[in-house]
């Protein structure tokens, strides 16, 4: 499952998975935190606005969610 907060995006399978999300709504690779304590991805301000609409399969959830989602997965 892929997870967002509106900022900041994330998947519960793998890290190989979020990578071809990504790839696959045009975000480029230098927007992946890898070196953060939890690996995700930012979005793109110019693509923000309408990202829920447009990407109706990525679960919104808050940040604090994402973090528990993340932790999970340590």
């Amino acid at each position: 499952m892929i997870y967002s907060d509106g900022i900041h995006i994330i998947s519960s399978i793998s890290i190989d998975h979020l990578h071809e999300f990504c790839k696959t709504i045009g975000i480029k690779k230098c927007w992946y935190h890898a070196g953060s304590r939890f690996k995700h991805y930012d979005i793109p301000k110019k693509m923000r606005k309408d990202f829920f609409e447009k990407y109706k399969m990525v679960q919104k959830v808050s940040s604090r969610d994402i973090v528990k989602i993340l932790k999970k997965e340590e």
